[in-house]
């Protein structure tokens, strides 16, 4: 049963916030206190930070009950996952717009200012940043490498095109949060599900220049994105087949679907990754880089790829 840990008060009957920041979180006491901070530090000061805690069993509700802010509210559920949480928070926004902040992820103070301009043009835009990718030691380059251009379908930029659209670099109207919502079966690809939904129902993307999310990108064993048997059935892939393109989705099978597979079948790996090359999935540099993904160890792969963004890193406007 979830319950309040600390009540919205007699804000509740006033004139509600701009926006509405939702941050779920789970077991990261060490981490959740950063991000509320970085929201509660943002130059639009007409915010509520709503933070989700879901069942977590260290020391996150202490720790959040000593932040003396009033325009924080903290909920506690049982243990149902991200997605499960971010749809209370969006259940529980009162902003004219929700934000979404993970809680190992920080904003940068000019976050919700740099999206507001793109927000308000129309009811229909989920407006994004790009993020600094954090990887710990100094590392840190930017990601996605373009926006999503005009007329470009998100299935396509996501699935295809190394697109790249984060949860805590995302805010949109509250209506279409309420209307769309995450779908909370979904283990792997979350984000992804999400903006092409929200696409789906008619959603335009637009993506603010500058990046203004700290995205925590660690190597660590229970990360979703960094364990390759967590990709999970991949339901929601196979419900948005009708709906996507025939190369779409067979990029996403043979990229992401071939390196969750490849330890165990590597002769389906390599069928799924053939497929997409055959549909015109990805152009030839992509198309190395997913091959080298899906058959290179992660923790290889990644080393490699860190040597490449310090080689990278001369190159103005590459490294931060």
């Amino acid at each position: 049963m979830a319950r309040a840990v600390r009540p919205l008060g007699p804000a509740e009957v006033e004139e509600p916030p701009l926006f509405s920041v939702v941050v779920p979180t789970y077991n990261r006491h060490a981490t959740v206190i950063e991000a509320v901070e970085s929201a509660l530090a943002q130059t639009v000061r007409d915010i509520e930070v709503i933070v989700v805690d879901d069942g977590s069993s260290d020391r996150t509700p202490e720790a959040l009950a000593a932040i003396p802010d009033p325009r924080l509210h903290v909920i506690v559920q049982d243990n149902a996952g991200a997605s499960a949480a971010r749809n209370r928070g969006i259940t529980e926004a009162r902003g004219r717009y929700v934000a979404f902040l993970d809680s190992d992820d920080r904003f940068l103070p000019e976050h919700l200012a740099d999206l507001l301009p793109l927000l308000a043009q129309g009811d229909d835009i989920v407006a994004y940043s790009r993020v600094i990718v954090d990887r710990g030691s100094g590392r840190r380059f930017l990601k996605p490498y373009r926006e999503i251009r005009l007329g470009e379908s998100v299935d396509r930029y996501l699935m295809c095109e190394r697109g790249f659209i984060q949860t805590s670099s995302l805010a949109l109207p509250r209506g279409l949060a309420r209307t769309v919502r995450y779908r909370e079966d979904v283990r792997f690809g979350d984000d992804t599900d999400f903006a092409v939904r929200l696409s789906l129902h008619g959603a335009r993307f637009l993506m603010a220049p500058r990046a203004t999310v700290l995205w925590a990108d660690r190597q660590t064993d229970n990360r979703l994105s960094q364990v390759r048997s967590n990709i999970g059935n991949l339901t929601w892939l196979k419900d948005l087949r009708p709906h996507i393109s025939a190369r779409a989705y067979s990029a996403y099978m043979g990229w992401h679907a071939a390196k969750s597979i490849w330890p165990t079948s590597r002769r389906t790996a390599l069928r799924y990754y053939l497929d997409a090359l055959r549909h015109g999935a990805f152009r030839p540099h992509v198309a190395a880089i997913v091959l080298l993904q899906i058959i290179i160890p992660d923790g290889l792969y990644r080393r490699t790829a860190d040597r490449w963004i310090a080689f990278l890193s001369r190159f103005k406007g590459y490294r931060i």
